[in-house]
């Protein structure tokens, strides 16, 4: 006589069409469910289109025992951050194509991506293939302590991906006073906007690399 309550956050439920296998697992699970919990108002449409399920927004949380009074970045060098998962969802092959393609090719900035995954050894040859090994680096994973400390000495943060329901890199991005850039993906219009970012289609390297020349050159007026 438990009530039971679950949360939902899969990315894969972040798209227009779901797989048999995530229909099967949904329809074997939700109705079983006395109350689901959903990460953005985004994925709690689409759970209520896909299966007749109500469910209440509670966004996802993040760990404010790393956070540290925002100070800006006194570099003469423009950094900016990535963190995510290597795995194409995660866009950073796109991300790296419109820095190939933008106006602060030539600038001087620096380009982190902190994590680690698959597409690893095709994004560094990517990255070679558009002469940018000077210009962006893949950090690997790390600890959450030293993720805050790179997104403390930031200028802003980018998340280029394709499916999300709602991002807790961005939260922390916001929570250390970055702005960000972000495509629109799940529930990324409930936390960005004008006054703390640039919002881009999935995809879209022009727009991409459009937000990437206006980011470098307003970021200290966020």
């Amino acid at each position: 006589k438990c009530k039971l309550v679950a949360t939902e956050h899969w990315s894969e439920l972040d798209k227009n069409e779901i797989t048999s296998l995530v229909r099967f697992l949904g329809e074997k699970t939700y109705p079983y469910v006395d109350t689901l919990i959903t990460v953005s108002e985004s994925l709690k449409r689409n759970i209520s289109l896909f299966f007749n399920k109500d469910s209440v927004v509670i966004h996802n949380l993040i760990d404010a025992e790393y956070l540290k009074s925002p100070v800006s970045n006194n570099d003469d060098i423009c950094k900016i951050v990535c963190v995510g998962s290597l795995v194409r969802r995660k866009g950073f092959d796109f991300l790296i194509k419109a820095i190939y393609e933008s106006k602060i090719y030539d600038k001087n900035f620096m380009l982190r991506i902190i994590g680690n995954g698959p597409e690893r050894n095709n994004l560094q040859n990517l990255i070679l293939s558009c002469g940018l090994e000077d210009k962006i680096q893949i950090l690997g994973q790390m600890s959450k302590q030293d993720i805050y400390g790179y997104l403390h000495e930031s200028d802003f943060f980018i998340l280029p991906s394709r499916h999300e329901n709602f991002s807790v890199a961005v939260l922390e991005a916001l929570a250390n006073g970055l702005p960000v850039i972000a495509t629109i993906c799940g529930g990324i219009r409930e936390c960005i906007d004008d006054n703390n970012g640039i919002l881009v289609d999935v995809d879209d390297i022009n727009g991409m690399a459009s937000a990437l020349q206006l980011m470098y050159e307003n970021r200290g007026k966020y």
